[in-house]
C-alpha cells in the first residue's frame, strides 16, 4: 500500500513539474506586426499607433486590468473595442475577465488604421475589413493611417454600390470616385469623408476617424474642406446647409489646434455624389464633408 502511494505520489509530482515546464515555455505567438503574446486570452490584440499603444478586444470585457512591466497599473481610454493607452509600451500584461495576457513588443515599422468610418452592419453584418499593414517609420504613423483610412472609405463605398446594385453607380458616381483614387495613387492628397444626417450641420466625426484625422490634420500643408448634400436640385436650404457643415468641420479642427490659416472651406449645394443617390443609403453617404489633407509627406509615404 505504501508503495502505491509512493508511485501515485511521484506521478502526481512530475505531472506538475510538467505542467509548470509546459507553462513557463510557452512559445510567444506573433498576435499583430508589434507584439507577441502569451497568456490565456487568445483573441486579443496589440498595436503600436505612433507613440501609443492600442488593445483590441473582441468583447467588451466586465472586468478589464492593465498593468506594466513594473506592476503599474495602466490608465486607458476606450474607443470601441480598441483600448487606447497614453504611452508606448514594450511589455505589458492585460487581466481580462480574470485571465491574463502578457504582450511583448516585436521590432516593426507598420502602422495601421483601426476601423472603417463608415457603419455596414445592418448591410452586411458578417463583413469585417481586413487590417492591411503600411509598411513605414514609426515618424510617419499619422500620414500613413490617413492613407489606409481614405483607401478603407472609398473601398467600403464601393463595396456598398456593388452589393446594392451593381448597376446603379451612374457615370458621375464613378468619376467622383476615381478622382479621389487618382489623387490617393499619385500622392496628391488623401480625402477623409464624414456624413451627417438630413437637414444636419453638426460634425461628428466616430472617435476612430477623429483619431487618424486630427494629427494628420495638424502635419498638413494645405486643408480643402467641401460640404455637400444629398440634393439633386438645390433648394433654398441646401446651399446654407452645404457650407455650414463644411465650416462645423473646420471649427472642429481649430478646437482640435489645428492652424485656422492653412484651412479652405468650400460648398456644393447640389450634385456631386460618390454613391447612388437613388436610395437610402447612398443618400447618406452623400451627405458629408470631404476633408483633403495635402502634405509632402504622403508622397514619400506612397513611393515606399
Amino acid at each position: 500500500m505504501k508503495g502505491k502511494n509512493f508511485r501515485m505520489t511521484v506521478l502526481i509530482a512530475s505531472c506538475a513539474i510538467v505542467s509548470a515546464c509546459a507553462t513557463t515555455q510557452e512559445v510567444p505567438r506573433r498576435v499583430s506586426p508589434h507584439y507577441t503574446a502569451v497568456g490565456a486570452v487568445e483573441d486579443a490584440r496589440a498595436y503600436i499607433y505612433g507613440n501609443n499603444t492600442v488593445l483590441e478586444l473582441p468583447d467588451s470585457p466586465l472586468f478589464l486590468s492593465i498593468e506594466d512591466e513594473r506592476g503599474e497599473t495602466i490608465d486607458y481610454e476606450r474607443m470601441g473595442r480598441y483600448y487606447y493607452l497614453h504611452n508606448r509600451y514594450d511589455k505589458f500584461t492585460a487581466s481580462i475577465n480574470g485571465h491574463s495576457v502578457t504582450f511583448t513588443a516585436a521590432p516593426a515599422t507598420q502602422t495601421h488604421v483601426f476601423s472603417a468610418p463608415l457603419t455596414t452592419s445592418a448591410a452586411n453584418p458578417a463583413y469585417k475589413p481586413k487590417l492591411e499593414p503600411v509598411q513605414l517609420s514609426v515618424d510617419d504613423a499619422e500620414m500613413a493611417a490617413l492613407l489606409t483610412l481614405t483607401k478603407r472609405q472609398l473601398a467600403e463605398i464601393r463595396r456598398i454600390i456593388e452589393t446594392k446594385d451593381k448597376k446603379a453607380a451612374a457615370y458621375d458616381v464613378q468619376a467622383k470616385l476615381e478622382e479621389i483614387e487618382h489623387r490617393l495613387i499619385t500622392a496628391k492628397s488623401a480625402i477623409v469623408q464624414v456624413q451627417f444626417p438630413r437637414y444636419s450641420a453638426v460634425f461628428n466625426p466616430s472617435p476612430t476617424v477623429a483619431w487618424v484625422l486630427v494629427p494628420a490634420a495638424k502635419d498638413a500643408e494645405r486643408i480643402n474642406i467641401t460640404g455637400y448634400t444629398d440634393s439633386r436640385v438645390a433648394g433654398p436650404l441646401d446651399a446654407e446647409i452645404a457650407l455650414n457643415r463644411a465650416e462645423a468641420a473646420r471649427d472642429y479642427l481649430i478646437d482640435k489646434g489645428v492652424k485656422a490659416e492653412k484651412i479652405n472651406v468650400f460648398s456644393q449645394a447640389d450634385g456631386g455624389f460618390i454613391a447612388p443617390n437613388n436610395t437610402k443609403q447612398g443618400r447618406a453617404i452623400n451627405r458629408r464633408v470631404e476633408i483633403e489633407i495635402e502634405s509632402p509627406r504622403l508622397n514619400r509615404l506612397a513611393s515606399t
